[in-house]
């Protein structure tokens, strides 16, 4: 679980971009990229990852996690 926590905040660091949001979640990706952008905004971008993680629900979580794995994705 731990790895999983690691490698979520280093994709969002790192990674995370209007492109993955499209292509994780499809037409929900536009309104979480608006989503991510306005607490970018709000919050410093290195708490922003965990700001929007509290306010997906479980299957956005699994879906970006889910991404992060089969993506080959290592941080």
């Amino acid at each position: 679980m731990r790895k999983t926590i690691d490698l979520y905040f280093k994709f969002m660091w790192n990674r995370w971009s209007y492109g993955h949001s499209k292509g994780i979640f499809g037409d929900l990706g536009d309104h979480l990229w608006d989503k991510w952008l306005n607490i970018r905004d709000d919050y410093d971008p290195i708490s922003a990852a965990a700001v929007f993680w509290s306010q997906i629900d479980s299957n956005c979580q699994t879906k970006i996690c889910e991404y992060i794995k089969t993506s080959g994705y290592k941080g």
